[in-house]
């Protein structure tokens, strides 16, 4: 037996309408598990895999429908279990709760995520033995909520309360976003995200078992009913909005709330850095908002403007600047330049992809734009390896990044361009220092890397308006064969770049 329940109760069982159901008179249930393994849940939920654990409860119940009796304990001991809705596992999930008179005291609930942890007490007070009125506390550290690739992943500290009867229960608090990414680019592909549907309900009522054919209709009047009030959702420090084109790290902090179906979310979110591929080019992230309005499509408005300096084929530097605008449904791009006269887009392109504007490309346009082409091509397929080891394979890494770059020919190869691999990686130290190291080599040759091609930069945020950046890099690369033979020359000279910053919102 796995549970043992006997019970009895006045119950009006007439094949018709009655006013009442529930008739007058003593009830008595008496409920008993002895360390019964939690792995019949799996059979119960496809929710939930690899449970583990045991249960042991001896719980009685008296007295009437609208003043019951209770008595007893369930108890929850090194309970695990995979939330597959969630992608995420919680383990050493141990719990206890006494039963006295007409209230369900948690004692204690304390489980892990992750690295964190998360737990909670309070009370469950019966005002009739089918309306029970809530008033329970959690607590989290670190915790690891969710992790969905493709959506979200989150790592939260919170400090909740849920309260309220259970046909209409409230919760508040606040929560701070440790760390985590949210995918913005498969928001985008999904057009709307439906939070009534039961495959995505999932991402935003994280407390629930999902039952789909034991209790649905519970779950779905409970999600329904919870209203959420005021509750603010803070950004931390290592918090990013990401796509296959953007690596972006955002601060701030919004106001979450709920009414039956409608979510709200109001409040921003601040660009502090990151970058933005354009055509293959990273553009770096100067400032930028994401701005919710409390829409009910949970739809944001951008405001990124990121910059990136091109070499032209005349050895001078031309910024081009990259503002995303519109939604996150809806992104818009235009590409403008700080130099005067303006220069129009259809020349920017132009200087992105072969370093000079469209009417002086000249014979060797072609040869530049075909490599760009690759360069592109080659581009696309780096983000998905970019994506695959730091978001599926959980490299201990802020920012990777595997591009193609257009380098010039030396030596005895003449003045043609090839296409040479750059690798960026990048790594947030505590809540102020930033560390980011690049290198180069030939693809036709693995052996051509060298000491010399090794760049490293380094940000350091004094305050919020201030901070400092340092960098020493190659001042030159080449890609070709020169008369030694080489594949990779660098030069042996290095360039250091000093900034420091200071910022102000308006």
């Amino acid at each position: 037996p796995v549970l043992l329940v006997t019970a009895s109760a006045p119950i009006d069982l007439a094949f018709q309408k009655v006013k009442e159901r529930k008739l007058p008179g003593p009830i008595s249930l008496r409920a008993r598990a002895d360390s019964v393994d939690l792995a019949v849940l799996e059979a119960l939920s496809t929710s939930v895999q690899q449970v583990r654990g045991t249960l042991k409860a001896d719980i009685r119940v008296e007295g009437t429908w609208d003043e019951p009796d209770l008595a007893g304990f369930a108890e929850l001991f090194d309970a695990e279990m995979s939330v597959t809705g969630l992608n995420t596992r919680f383990t050493a999930m141990n719990a206890r709760a006494e039963l006295s008179g007409d209230s369900i005291v948690v004692q204690r609930f304390s489980m892990m995520g992750g690295n964190g942890t998360a737990e909670g007490e309070g009370t469950v007070r019966l005002a009739g033995l089918t309306n029970p009125i809530l008033d329970l506390r959690l607590r989290a550290k670190d915790f690891r909520a969710i992790d969905q690739n493709d959506f979200l992943s989150l790592t939260a500290s919170a400090a909740l309360q849920l309260q309220g009867p259970l046909t209409a229960p409230v919760l508040t608090g606040g929560a701070v976003a440790n760390r985590g990414a949210l995918h913005f680019a498969d928001l985008i592909s999904k057009r709307v995200i439906d939070l009534d549907d039961p495959e995505n309900a999932v991402f935003v009522d994280t407390t629930l078992i999902r039952r789909r054919k034991l209790g649905s209709d519970l779950r779905t009047r409970f999600v329904q009913a919870l209203r959420i009030d005021d509750m603010r959702l803070v950004i931390g420090e290592d918090f990013w909005l990401r796509s296959s084109e953007a690596d972006i790290k955002l601060t701030g902090d919004v106001q979450v709330n709920k009414t039956e179906k409608v979510y709200r979310v109001d409040g921003t979110m601040n660009a502090e850095r990151g970058r933005y591929s354009v055509l293959n080019k990273d553009f770096n992230v100067t400032r930028g908002q994401v701005r919710f309005f409390g829409t009910p499509d949970l739809n944001a408005a951008l405001d990124l403007e990121a910059q990136h300096v091109v070499r032209t084929l005349r050895n001078e530097e031309l910024p081009i600047v990259a503002q995303v605008t519109g939604t996150l449904l809806n992104p818009k791009l235009a590409l403008t330049s700080i130099v005067r006269p303006p220069i129009s887009e259809t020349d920017l392109v132009s200087y992105l992809l072969a370093g000079a504007p469209l009417s002086q490309t000249g014979q060797g346009g072609q040869s530049l734009v075909a490599n760009a082409a690759l360069s592109y091509a080659l581009g696309a397929a780096s983000n998905e390896l970019t994506r695959a080891l730091v978001s599926d394979l959980g490299m201990p890494i802020d920012l990777l990044q595997i591009r193609p770059v257009v380098t010039t020919g030396g030596g005895a190869a003449g003045n043609g361009a090839t296409t040479a691999l750059a690798f960026s990686a990048g790594k947030q130290l505590g809540n102020r220092t930033f560390v980011s190291l690049n290198a180069g080599f030939c693809p036709s040759s693995l052996s051509s890397f060298d000491y010399r091609n090794l760049g490293v930069g380094i940000e350091y945020r004094f305050s919020r308006q201030w901070k400092g950046q340092l960098v020493m890099e190659p001042a030159l690369r080449f890609c070709g064969q020169t008369s030694l033979g080489s594949n990779l020359t660098s030069a042996t000279l290095y360039q250091f770049g000093a900034d420091f910053l200071w910022e102000k919102e308006f």
